[in-house]
């Protein structure tokens, strides 16, 4: 996977500082299992998710997220 091949030699996807770009990314990963992706798979995209992931705002931004989506889905 392309972004597995730009995350072994960048800790982020445009630079090595969190940007936009993983905001954008983590998005889409977050919901991968959707698509049918295990990140266990890529080991440079699991690094990155999970740093990410674990970031303040990012858990908030989840929780409420989440609260919002009927656990059916």
């Amino acid at each position: 996977m392309l972004l597995d091949t730009i995350l072994a030699n960048k800790e982020y996807v445009a630079s090595n500082e969190y940007t936009i770009a993983d905001m954008a990314h983590f998005g889409w990963m977050w919901r991968s299992a959707f698509a049918g992706i295990d990140i266990a798979d890529y080991p440079h995209i699991k690094r990155w998710y999970d740093e990410i992931a674990n970031r303040p705002a990012v858990k908030i931004a989840i929780s409420k997220l989440e609260a919002l989506v009927p656990s059916a889905m």
